[in-house]
């Protein structure tokens, strides 16, 4: 599954367990991530293939096609900056594995 498969498919989970109305097809969007390199976040987006309107809820949407529809943000901090807001939340860094590609750390804490 690529990342594009599992960001696509949060769409086909919205339409399978909320109200949401029979125009909402999860096929009418592309993945497409965003950058930001101010906050470390990336942002996860859906853009539109076409025109579109549809609710989820009592939440209506109208969008038009090349729109991004923001879905959730992740952040990716550098391991100093991480470890300092662990550290200040009370736990202490325990051991620190990097990935051989560098783009992926795993923390193991202890709380104080």
């Amino acid at each position: 599954m690529t990342e594009e498969d599992f960001d696509l498919n949060l769409l086909y989970r919205i339409q399978r367990d909320l109200p949401v109305s029979v125009s909402f097809n999860p096929e009418d969007f592309a993945f497409e991530p965003c950058w930001i390199k101010e906050t470390g976040a990336a942002s996860h987006t859906y853009v539109c293939k076409k025109d579109m309107n549809f609710s989820i809820g009592d939440e209506f949407f109208y969008l038009v096609k090349g729109q991004r529809f923001y879905m959730h943000n992740t952040y990716k901090f550098s391991i100093d900056y991480f470890l300092n807001l662990a550290r200040k939340a009370y736990f202490e860094p325990i051991h620190t594995e990097v990935s051989d590609s560098g783009r992926v750390a795993l923390h193991v804490l202890k709380a104080f």
